[in-house]
């Protein structure tokens, strides 16, 4: 065998074994992918239980969206860091969601919640005046958008009509 035939068959093996390389670190993206997305959504899932067991556990929270008249300092405080928590959460789903770790359909089903939380006349009230603070500017104009000329929700009217 002469140099030119080694040479040519060695571009051959690299060539074969680049390919090879690729298509084993193209799998190892989309299961390291597969991964993330799955961490994220049992973050989320573990953020939305925690809020659910504290309405659970607190359902005066509940009842203080609905309130009409005025709140103690201490109810207004519980219901600012009650809503806060779950507003946080939104926002990082908004961030994984522009990240591309979530997926527009589970994105959409989240933003669907924004509107369950900030649906009653003082959840909205308490957004616009304080609690969009210290949200990404972005994540806020979304929420702004969602609620925007929005009529009030009935859900947690529905909650309470339960027989």
């Amino acid at each position: 065998m002469n140099l030119t035939k080694v040479a040519a068959w060695s571009e051959i093996v690299s060539s074969v074994a680049i390919l090879a390389t690729l298509v084993y670190l193209g799998v190892q993206m989309q299961q390291n992918t597969a991964a993330m997305q799955a961490q994220s959504r049992q973050a989320m899932f573990e953020a939305d239980r925690e809020a659910i067991t504290v309405w659970r556990n607190d359902p005066g929270l509940v009842l203080d969206f609905l309130a009409e008249e005025e709140l103690s300092s201490e109810r207004k405080i519980r219901l600012h860091s009650h809503l806060l928590a779950p507003m946080r959460n939104s926002e990082y789903q908004w961030f994984q969601y522009r990240n591309g770790v979530l997926d527009e359909t589970a994105w959409r089903s989240y933003q669907n919640i924004v509107s369950l939380i900030l649906g009653t006349k003082r959840t909205r009230k308490w957004w616009k005046q304080v609690g969009h603070m210290g949200f990404d500017r972005e994540f806020v104009q979304i929420v702004d958008g969602l609620v925007e000329g929005q009529p009030y929700t009935d859900y947690y009217d529905k909650i309470l009509a339960l027989e």
